[in-house]
């Protein structure tokens, strides 16, 4: 059982609040480092991350809220996904955390071993159909439609 201020905010496993939070509050609670939670807007197509002109693969319907993604669910690459760019890199032997900054956003993106990039290299970031979590301005989270519930950022 997860409280805030006495208060539950979620009941579960460990493993039940990690992979499906509640709420944003548990969404950065557990985890270390935390969620990414970025804020999203309305784009020409439906939501995108607030202060980009990503493609947008999420219905307009959540532009108001915000979408939350693991930072080890998160994948670089160079052609294709979300733009970004690296502010910094911790190497920590096993693996790498990366803050980038999307937009006027920042993340934490957590990868294997060691990267090729420095502070200032543009990338692209991308997850898995599944991955992210969207939560609403109060920050409950949304039950995606089944249709919708393999929408990503993916480009």
């Amino acid at each position: 059982m997860l409280l805030n201020a006495g208060r539950i905010e979620q009941s579960g496993t460990p493993v039940d609040l990690y992979e499906a939070p509640a709420n944003a509050f548990v969404a950065r609670f557990i985890g270390t480092p935390p969620m990414n939670l970025l804020d999203l807007a309305p784009g020409r197509d439906g939501a995108v991350i607030a202060g980009t002109e990503t493609p947008a693969r999420v219905p307009g319907q959540f532009a108001s809220g915000r979408i939350g993604v693991r930072p080890e669910h998160i994948t670089l690459g160079r052609d294709h996904g979300v733009p970004a760019v690296v502010d910094a890199i911790e190497y920590l032997g096993g693996d790498s955390l990366i803050t980038c900054h999307v937009g006027r956003q920042v993340l934490a993106v957590r990868v294997p071993g060691n990267v090729a990039l420095r502070r200032g290299d543009a990338t692209t970031l991308a997850w898995a159909p599944g991955a992210q979590h969207l939560f609403d301005a109060e920050g409950k989270r949304y039950e995606m439609p089944e249709s919708n519930e393999r929408a990503t950022m993916l480009a």
